[in-house]
């Protein structure tokens, strides 16, 4: 599988800006492709973070209900 693809994505992130391409390749070696339906939750409010978020198509929103 080749990396490029992915690497030429990192590299239009600005969070990304300072990496070279062999750290830029290593970031994309450990990142997880996952695909959501439309309205789909990708964590819920309160949960203990154990990942960062990267949307590469479509867009974000967002909904949290008072506790």
């Amino acid at each position: 599988m080749s990396l490029e693809p992915a690497v030429a994505l990192l590299q239009r992130v600005d969070l990304f800006s300072g990496l070279d391409a062999v750290r830029l390749e290593v970031v994309a070696f450990t990142c997880e492709r996952r695909e959501y339906a439309p309205g789909e939750a990708l964590f819920e409010a309160g949960e203990e973070a154990d990942c960062a978020w990267l949307i590469l198509e479509g867009g974000g929103g967002h909904a949290c209900r008072a506790g």
